[in-house]
Order: C-alpha cells, then sequence, then structure tokens
C-alpha cells in the first residue's frame, strides 16, 4: 500500500526521545494532520492487529483493509475519520471512556455517529446525552428490545403473527438456527427456505412409502440381516471350499485350537475373538441347519431372522438372497429419505405447516430486517 503523501504544511512540534527527533503528538490537530508527516518520521510503519498491549477489537477498527496488519495509511485514515467525526479533535487525547454524543460533528459521519447513539441510549433505556463504551460494547443488550436490527436474521419476537412464530421456532429446532445481533437463535432467508423445502421434500418422501414387508418388525430384521450379511455370506463360501476340498473341512470350520486358547479366561470379554468364528459349523453341506445352534456372538441376530422364515428348517444361499431381495424396495425407499430435518417436528407438524405457509410472510419479515443493515452497521461504528 503507497504512504499517504500530501503536501505538508503543518508546523509540527518534536521531542527528543534518545537523542532522536520525534513528533509531539499533543493536541487534536496533530491528530488530523497525521497525512502531512513526512513517512521518515514514523517510528513504526506496521504492526499486527493481534498480541499488543492494545485491545484486539481496536486495531481490528483501525484496520480498513483487514489484512491483518496496520499500516500507515490505515492509520491516517482512522485519524481523518475519527477528527472529521468530532466538533472537537481534543477530546481524542482525553482518554475517557465516554463522550457526549452533541460532540459529533455536524456533517455527514458526525450525524451518522450522533443518530446510532442516540438510539442505542433509547434501546438501552437511559437518559441524556453521554454515551459510554460499556454502553456500546453489548451488542446483545443494544438490539435486546428491538424489533428489527438489520442483520438479515429474525426470531420469534421479530415475528407478530402466531403462525409465524410458531414457523420459525420450528426451523430453530430443526436446523439449529443462526444467532441474531440481540444473542437470540432465529432464521435468515436461506433457512427459511430450506426449512419449506424440507417440510415438502419429507411429505413427498412419505407419501411414496413402500410397504415394510416384514410389518413393524421390518427395520430391526434389516438391521439384523445387514449385520450377519458378510457372516453368512463367508459361511456359503466356506461350504462350497469344503465340498471342492473335503480335506479341508475340519480348518474351514470353528478349530479346536482357536477355543482352547481362549477358554481358560472370561469369554464374556472375548466377543470379538468368539464372533471370528464361522456362523455355523462347516461340514461341506451349503445350508445352515436352522434348529442347530450357531456362534453365540450372532445368534440374536440371526434368532431375528429366522423368524421371517419359520417355515423351513434349512437356510440355502439362495434362501439368504431371497430375503434380502424381499428388502430391497423398501430399504430404497428408506435410503432415499428426504426432509430428515423436520422428521422430529411429526408428519402432522410438518403437513400443518406446509398448510399454513408463512414462507413469503417470513421473507417479507426478513426483507424488512435487511433493510435496516446500515443503520445497524453506523450502531456498530458508534462503538
Amino acid at each position: 500500500m503507497a504512504i499517504n503523501n500530501k503536501e505538508r504544511k503543518y508546523k509540527w512540534e518534536f521531542d527528543n526521545i534518545g537523542g532522536a527527533s520525534r513528533v509531539r503528538i499533543s493536541k487534536g490537530e496533530d491528530i488530523r494532520h497525521l497525512a502531512e508527516l513526512d513517512p521518515k518520521m514514523w517510528t513504526v510503519l506496521s504492526c499486527p492487529v493481534k498480541g499488543l498491549e492494545i485491545d484486539d477489537k481496536s486495531l481490528a477498527y483501525i484496520d480498513n483493509d483487514a489484512d491483518g496488519k496496520i499500516r500507515v495509511n490505515d492509520i491516517i485514515a482512522t485519524a481523518e475519520w475519527m477528527t472529521g467525526a468530532l466538533k472537537n479533535a481534543d477530546l481524542l487525547l482525553e482518554g475517557k471512556d465516554h463522550i457526549d454524543i452533541e460532540q459529533f460533528a455536524d456533517n455527514e459521519s458526525g450525524r451518522k455517529l450522533h443518530d446510532s447513539a442516540k438510539q442505542i441510549l433509547g434501546n438501552l433505556s437511559k437518559e441524556g446525552s453521554v454515551i459510554s463504551l460499556t454502553d456500546t460494547s453489548d451488542s446483545a443488550a443494544i438490539f435486546a428490545q428491538t424489533r428489527f436490527n438489520g442483520d438479515g436474521v429474525i426470531t420469534e419476537a421479530t415475528a407478530e403473527d402466531a403462525d409465524d412464530k410458531a414457523a420459525i421456532a420450528a426451523a430453530v429446532a430443526s436446523f439449529g438456527g443462526v444467532a441474531d445481533r440481540s444473542g437470540v437463535q432465529g432464521v435468515n432467508a436461506e433457512m427459511i427456505e430450506n426449512f419449506y423445502k424440507a417440510l415438502a421434500d419429507y411429505v413427498a418422501w412419505q407419501e411414496s412409502a413402500v410397504e415394510a414387508p416384514f410389518g413393524d418388525g421390518t427395520d430391526a430384521a434389516i438391521e439384523a440381516y445387514n449385520a450377519l450379511d458378510a457372516k453368512v455370506k463367508d459361511f456359503f463360501m466356506r461350504s462350497r471350499l469344503a465340498a471342492f476340498s473335503p480335506d479341508s473341512t475340519a480348518a474351514l470350520d470353528v478349530q479346536t485350537s482357536r477355543i482352547e486358547a481362549i477358554s481358560s479366561e472370561n469369554l464374556t470379554g472375548k466377543t470379538d475373538d468368539i464372533a471370528a468364528y464361522p456362523i455355523a459349523r462347516v461340514t461341506g453341506k451349503a445350508e445352515i441347519d436352522l434348529p442347530e445352534p450357531v456362534n453365540p456372538a450372532w445368534a440374536a441376530q440371526f434368532e431375528t431372522v429366522k423368524a421371517l422364515i419359520k417355515d423351513k428348517k434349512t437356510l440355502t444361499e439362495a434362501d439368504w438372497a431371497e430375503i434380502g431381495a424381499r428388502f430391497a424396495a423398501y430399504t430404497a425407499w428408506k435410503g432415499a429419505k428426504a426432509g430428515a430435518e423436520v422428521e422430529a417436528l411429526g408428519l402432522d407438524a410438518v403437513k400443518d405447516f406446509i398448510a399454513r405457509n408463512r414462507k413469503e410472510a417470513l421473507l417479507s419479515l426478513v426483507a424488512q430486517d435487511s433493510a435496516l443493515a446500515e443503520e445497524a452497521a453506523n450502531i456498530d461504528m458508534v462503538d
């Protein structure tokens, strides 16, 4: 960034510090004319916005281009703005944490600061014309009692209609909300759009529902089937290999030596070891004898699936595939679930929100709030 290099006519006063001449900043006019100071007279030309004795928030305000560094032109721009906004620039050197708002200059910047400071005092229900850092630092308190605050976020307090309030509350419950300047969670335009899209998507998904093949027990059956799938397929592969090579049957079956290795320990802590054994005894027959015991680590899931095929005594690979095929359409429908964010509201409530359709009303409230963005920014400027 180029250093401001205005024509230098201002008469500076100097101090001798450590054998070097340094400009003395003793009055507001010195600050006002910083742009005219020869760059060679600046002690420091750049500094970071963090890690200094000066408050980080103040440094961030001065960093006009938000590049993480304060340079000469940042200081000059800030000095010109501040001295231009005040009737008496000497106030800058008094070190006070408050100002009488009547001290703001009668120009565009000064009037904006005056009016915004007056609004802050009004929002805080404070009398008089003196505003302090304490007043300006708590934005949540400043905006707590205002219906619109320019941040593009609306809360239940923004709305006057009961249906609008309910829709905002439901959207926040579904999507988590965004923080309003008042500190309360609310919704913005994007969230409103997402909320009503989720409502429509969820109803459409529910209306395309596929009948559960095993009634109320379908989800539990699918969970058990999926947990067993790889294990059962492993059994059938072992069975085919044992049929191909009968001499390998013992090696493919659960090995006594593996059980003996853990038999002296508390077997309740050896579930993972036991689960690694085959689901059923490998004999070379490509079927599972359903009346016979199965690997105890998988017994609960297997009993759930067995309940689906009560009329069979054995389970073949084809039987297993047929069970999975019966789940396919239902599983695909479940996997295509849309609007899950609003599911917790319940289908009846979702349909009711759609029927009442407050989307445009809420977007209108957001637009009204956003229209005050400049006014709200001016309130931040006072800080």
